[in-house]
């Protein structure tokens, strides 16, 4: 067997690597298209009844709710937002006069004044609390708020005096999990389900606290709860927690657990999150259609956006709108809806057909003195109120059987702001695609995701090394040849011969894989072994996936950089030793900026290592092959390297050394 070039192999290795990760990932969001019928089992019993009632310009058969989430009050940061909630609880939700508040975790921020360290401090509970005794909001709307994981970070039990969750919250004495709350309005009842994932029985610092589970008691708790609902009567069902189902393992089956339990239930229209912040805006549309036949709707967070949710479900269908804080007029379109939202035998497929009247509610500061509607640039059509919140206005929806529509609304109030509100709708079943880094996030899991891209790290660390090593010695007995590419083959072909600065990174890699990370006071009195997989507290185990993809970032970021500017430095060695001439400018300036990419690598290692050191001690610090033993471990690895012994590279000159001079060697480009 002979190869050709080194190069050829070497990328081949990369790209099967690479294939798997990719083969992964795509198994995890496979069948993601959205066409029509492609969810549930079909039978659905609630639609097959013939109690339907039509779409017309009647009050009844109509509920709305707000959500809230990523509230982080802070005694550090933002004074605003807890003077702009206090705002939002008496006079904004005054005047939307809501059935129900979902708060939907992070209620307070829970993080020193260093951003580094986090506990739960009484001070931010009592803000929260006090904005919604002083408002009176109680007294007029059913307020279902849930943990999320700053609510937990530090907590050392549910029974213990840092869970001040149950203390201050509204829902925590009574219903300090999971809970479910049954609104009647009129003939029909509106279910809501809390979904509390949060880690238990203790709840650890950050970042040991990003990833939600629920155990197999949790989900038949929730299945309780769904049945409950269903034998009470319950019409339509809202499901609500803080992660979203992407980041929540569930027993053995990760996120598709839940997704499958929420599936179950044909009257269960949506499940409202928070927790990923839109990632920081980026992600302004986080919404999907799951496979098991619900929308899941990331809201973006109020910390530092001020974003909250109506959502309304009216004679059937459920809508909503996302929008700012006192960013009035609020106008959301109830029917026809928009056609991205349809659910497939979750709503009535002739409710939007059979209707008579196009319907919106509208909320302002100041009366509604005008709302008028047009469908494809048509003619403006003056709406009928309702009440001061309903709007309607009577249509031919035959008209606009097929195909895709353009909905314009326009809403004026008697201070003079103006709203215009444009939505598409279709009445035959035509759907379109959610933004595909939406559905990548929502529909895959976590947890498996960050797994697959940590053991990919690690590979891409150690098998380069160990099959260059393999190839050294089918050279040396003859099995094969060396290739005759030169450059970065060249240089991690050296590398891999000498075991002195080799068989540590090998080492190091594996170890992540399999060894403690830290070993750290995870809950303030709680010391824990720290794994890339979870954490073992007292005869317990918590699992923390994130902790992979801090484990991704440092190999690939870090670990991966260093051994090629190892390579690069045993490969000036074998070239000064060989007697290979080096163009050079001959700068001892150059010569030092070619240090730069060590130094600044470990500059970023020991700043991460000074983080963990505030957050955990000193202490948890030395005990830290994660953080500071990588520091210490590269240091004297670049020490090697530089000076690596002449005798070292004798194993690589009896493959290397028959072409003595031949090559010319940038020293631009040994970095």
């Amino acid at each position: 067997m002979s190869f050709s070039s080194g190069p050829v192999v070497f990328f081949f290795v990369f790209i099967v690597i690479f294939a798997i990760v990719i083969a992964n990932v795509a198994n995890l969001i496979n069948n993601l298209s959205l066409s029509q019928g492609s969810y549930g089992d079909g039978k659905h019993k609630r639609l097959e009844q013939n109690n339907v009632v039509r779409i017309d310009d009647s009050t009844e058969h109509l509920m709305w709710f707000v959500q809230v989430s990523d509230i982080h009050i802070s005694l550090f940061s933002d004074k605003e937002r807890i003077d702009q909630f206090r705002e939002f609880t008496s006079r904004i939700l005054d005047i939307i006069k809501p059935d129900v508040v979902l708060a939907s975790g992070d209620l307070t921020d829970a993080r020193d004044n260093n951003i580094f360290g986090s506990r739960q401090y009484i001070g931010e509970w009592e803000a929260y609390r006090k904005a919604i005794d002083d408002s009176g909001v109680l007294n007029r709307t059913v307020w279902m708020d849930i943990r999320g994981n700053h609510d937990n970070f530090n907590v050392a039990g549910s029974k213990s005096d840092s869970d001040l969750f149950i203390e201050y919250s509204v829902q925590g004495k009574t219903n300090p999990r999971a809970y479910m709350k049954q609104i009647q309005k009129g003939s029909e009842k509106y279910t809501f389900i809390a979904v509390d994932a949060c880690l238990k029985p203790k709840g650890p610092k950050r970042p040991f606290n990003f990833i939600g589970v629920l155990s197999q008691n949790d989900t038949n708790y929730l299945r309780q709860l769904a049945d409950a609902a269903r034998k009470n009567g319950g019409n339509y069902t809202i499901w609500f927690g803080h992660y979203p189902t992407s980041c929540i393992i569930t027993g053995d089956t990760g996120s598709y657990g839940l997704r499958r339990l929420i599936g179950e239930y044909d009257e269960s229209f949506a499940y409202l999150c928070g927790h990923l912040h839109n990632f920081g805006g980026s992600v302004p549309r986080m919404f999907t259609l799951q496979q098991d036949g619900f929308l899941e709707l990331e809201l973006g967070d109020w910390k530092r956006f001020r974003w909250f949710r109506l959502g309304a479900i009216d004679h059937g269908l459920f809508s909503f709108v996302d929008t700012h804080h006192n960013d009035f007029p609020i106008v959301l379109v109830t029917n026809p809806k928009n056609y991205m939202f349809n659910i497939p035998h979750r709503e009535h497929p002739n409710l939007q057909k059979d209707s008579t009247h196009i319907r919106i509610l509208a909320f302002s500061t100041a009366p509604i003195n005008n709302c008028s509607v047009r469908i494809n640039s048509e003619e403006w059509k003056n709406c009928t109120k309702i009440n001061d919140r309903l709007f309607v206005v009577k249509w031919n929806p035959h008209l606009y059987a097929s195909g895709v529509h353009s909905l314009e609304v326009n809403v004026v109030d008697g201070d003079g702001k103006q709203r215009l509100t444009t939505q598409e709708f279709s009445l035959d079943g035509t759907r379109t695609q959610f933004d595909t880094m939406a559905r990548i996030t929502l529909m895959s899991d976590a947890t498996t995701v960050f797994k697959v891209f940590f053991g990919f790290a690690v590979s891409f660390c150690v098998v380069p090394l160990v099959f260059f090593r393999v190839w050294h010695i089918l050279t040396q007995v003859g099995w094969t040849s060396r290739p005759r590419a030169v450059g970065i083959v060249r240089r991690l072909w050296i590398l891999s011969t000498i075991n002195r600065i080799t068989i540590p990174i090998i080492i190091y890699c594996l170890y992540l894989a399999v060894g403690p990370w830290s070993i750290v006071e995870v809950v303030d009195g709680h010391t824990g072994y720290v794994f890339y997989h979870g954490i073992y507290l007292n005869n317990g185990y918590i699992p923390n996936a994130l902790s992979c993809l801090y484990g991704f970032f440092q190999l690939m970021l870090c670990q991966l950089p260093m051994t090629f500017i190892f390579a690069t430095l045993v490969n000036r060695r074998y070239c000064k030793y060989m007697g290979i001439k080096r163009t050079s400018t001959g700068s001892t300036l150059w010569g030092k900026i070619t240090h730069a990419p060590f130094v600044i690598i470990v500059l970023v290692e020991i700043v991460l290592a000074v983080v963990f050191a505030i957050d955990y001690g000193f202490v948890a610090l030395l005990l830290s092959p994660f953080r500071m033993w990588s520091v210490i471990m590269n240091v004297v690895l670049w020490c090697l390297a530089k000076n690596i012994p002449y005798e070292s590279l004798r194993p690589a000159v009896q493959v290397w050394g028959d072409r003595k001079n031949s090559y010319q060697v940038d020293s631009h480009r040994d970095l």
